[in-house]
């Protein structure tokens, strides 16, 4: 009987370890979805603050930071694409392997 009561709490345990990995890699994924959320807002306020200062939107982030509105252009996960002139530029997911890529663009 010790056995079985052993092996019985040795299951329990192993599961509730199985549940809080599921748990944190949710967490983790969450955290990874705000950052992309947050980090599309500060692109697309960049963008437009330059297209205020300059009449124009920028051609791509590397624009943006040269212009001083963003800092090291290595951390974004996003490229700029089509902008320039008087056309809203698009963000376009990138994978540089530096971030947890964005599955998606976030639209606010």
């Amino acid at each position: 009987m010790a056995v079985s009561a052993f092996a019985l709490v040795g299951c329990g345990a192993a599961g509730k370890v199985y549940d809080n990995a599921r748990e944190a890699s949710g967490k983790a994924n969450e955290a990874n979805a705000q950052a992309c959320k947050t980090e599309a807002r500060t692109l697309r306020t960049a963008a437009e603050a330059h297209r205020a200062e300059h009449g124009e939107y920028p051609n791509d982030v590397q624009e943006l930071v040269d212009a001083g509105y963003l800092r090291d252009v290595d951390t974004y996960r996003y490229e700029l694409e089509g902008g320039g002139g008087s056309e809203t530029p698009t963000l376009v997911p990138t994978d540089d392997g530096t971030n947890a890529p964005c599955p998606e663009v976030p639209t606010s």
